[in-house]
């Protein structure tokens, strides 16, 4: 698109919600617009653009991008147009077309916005940022207050939570050591049957080991001592693209001596088996702190129907996360898991408890099935009703506390 002036250029509101890598999208758009001369503001009244960076991960997430979108529409100013970033365009477009028909992209679709807005720089040429943060409360609030449909109340409590856990956090951590985002990749190598997210991440497209050196040695440059998340959408696949693999990027980066603490997101459970003995010996490591994992189920068969990669069964699996976690007893596991999936009996939700505490977990994410359209698992037979759905996940989490293994789900 044609190329702006010099002179300050439009105002522009931006709205980010959902996971890291959306968040990290957020400030890379801020970055896009300042850099070529857009003013930033918070009053979507006075904006002539209004930015929606979305997440539609579960049916909860669509419902507060819907309402955003229609609240939006209602306060921008009469010539102000509104544009539809993140997955929602991709997870359910045709659900969006019912609200809204204007410019859309998706997280695989980035250089679109190249496109919406004039620039002299594009958007390939903004690098990834390393941190990010959450709208201000008064406005999150505001915001808040116009969702007729959403559980305010939860939300708002979940809200919270999170920014008193990251303020704890913060206490407790050394004073010189910061926290950041280093995203090594975008994209996964799965196909799982109910996973909608694919659509608007792509496949894996990891990042050269130099832009993360780069991202790191700047980093520690400006800030001393560190702790760093690891996160992507498919982490550990890390290398398969680029002829490197996940255990060459952790041996790399633990040599760092000012990087105190690491966190991993997102790692598809195959990755830690596949180089278990190799990935054992470098995340015994103090360094490592956190390890999100993805299992999703405790049931072969029904991992199977999720068309999950199996390369053992799961038995084996926890045995192999329990010698982790005794070689490393101060890593922390948190744990993914979906309850509901069509023909789960009670047998394979067992199955996934038994699983959850032999592998010897801290937290768990006990996610209720959600059939996303387009997805292999949205026609399967054998659906569970919501009723008995949220009855498992009652049941799971009365268990797994008595374990001593906290929830961190909201469903």
């Amino acid at each position: 698109m044609k190329k702006k002036s010099e002179n300050i250029g439009p105002k522009i509101y931006i709205f980010t919600f959902g996971c890291a890598s959306r968040y990290l999208d957020g400030e890379k758009f801020k970055n896009f617009f300042i850099q070529n001369n857009y003013e930033i503001t918070n009053k979507i009244e006075d904006a002539d653009f209004i930015l929606l960076n979305t997440c539609a991960f579960r049916k909860k997430e669509e419902d507060i991008a819907i309402e955003r979108l229609i609240e939006f529409g209602k306060r921008k100013k009469k010539n102000a147009e509104v544009i539809v970033a993140g997955c929602l365009p991709a997870i359910n477009k045709e659900r969006m077309d019912k609200v809204f028909k204007g410019k859309n992209f998706s997280p695989k679709e980035l250089s679109k916005i190249n496109d919406f807005f004039e620039h002299n720089i594009k958007i390939e040429d903004i690098p990834d940022v390393n941190s990010y943060k959450f709208h201000r409360p008064k406005s999150f609030i505001e915001v808040i207050k116009t969702l007729p449909k959403v559980n305010k109340t939860a939300l708002l409590k979940r809200t919270f939570q999170y920014a008193k856990a990251k303020i704890l956090q913060n206490i407790i951590a050394d004073e010189v050591d910061k926290q950041f985002f280093i995203r090594i990749a975008n994209g996964c190598l799965g196909n799982c049957s109910y996973c909608a997210i694919k659509f608007g991440i792509g496949n894996l497209k990891s990042k050269p080991f130099d832009k993360i050196k780069t991202e790191i040695e700047t980093l520690l440059k400006k800030n001393g001592k560190i702790c760093i998340t690891l996160t992507g959408d498919d982490t550990a696949a890390y290398g398969g693209d680029i002829n490197t693999s996940f255990a060459e990027l952790l041996n790399r980066i633990i040599e760092y001596p000012n990087i105190k603490k690491i966190d991993i997101e997102e790692i598809n459970i195959q990755w830690l088996v596949k180089d278990y003995e190799r990935l054992k010996s470098i995340l015994v490591n103090p360094k490592f702190n956190r390890l999100w994992l993805a299992l999703q189920s405790g049931s072969e068969k029904i991992l199977k129907s999720m068309n999950r990669p199996i390369l053992e069964i799961p038995k084996n699996t926890a045995i192999k996360l329990a010698s982790l976690k005794k070689a490393a007893p101060n890593l922390i596991y948190r744990g993914q898991f979906i309850v509901g999936f069509p023909g789960e009996t009670l047998e394979d939700m067992e199955l996934t408890l038994n699983h959850i505490i032999d592998s010897k977990f801290d937290e768990v994410n006990l996610f209720k099935f959600d059939a996303k359209p387009n997805t292999k698992a949205k026609s399967m037979t054998d659906q569970i009703s919501d009723k008995e759905k949220n009855r498992r996940i009652k049941h799971m989490s009365l268990k797994l506390k008595k374990h001593k293994i906290k929830i961190l789900t909201n469903n």
